[in-house]
């Protein structure tokens, strides 16, 4: 439950940094959440990187990239997403969706 609370935040902030300020996000914000992710998940990270705000795309840089985005695809485990409902209140656009993500199994050797 601790590791999806986790990537749940992960994921919000995420988001919240590609629409904070984006021109392009100003008018379809899932869409562009989703090109980001789904470029992200594929290692297409410049890409990916397109979708982000100048300051974003800076503190993104300083981070790592790959660590950033590997952290909000989780490793790029995400197989689909899915969008469930989009708003438009005023200024405010939100929208909810669904990460669909392969399972990970882990193998030991003993």
């Amino acid at each position: 439950m601790k590791k999806l609370f986790r990537f749940y935040v992960v994921f919000i902030i995420v988001a919240l940094i590609l629409l904070t300020g984006c021109s392009n996000a100003k008018k379809f914000p899932s869409k562009v959440v989703k090109v980001a992710y789904m470029a992200a998940n594929a290692g297409k990270y410049a890409e990916a990187n397109d979708s982000l705000c100048r300051e974003t795309l800076m503190l993104v840089k300083i981070l790592g990239e790959k660590e950033v985005w590997d952290r909000a695809t989780r490793d790029r485990t995400i197989t689909k997403i899915e969008i469930l409902e989009e708003k438009v209140i005023g200024q405010e656009y939100t929208f909810v969706c669904i990460l669909k993500m392969a399972v990970m199994k882990t193998m030991r050797r003993f």
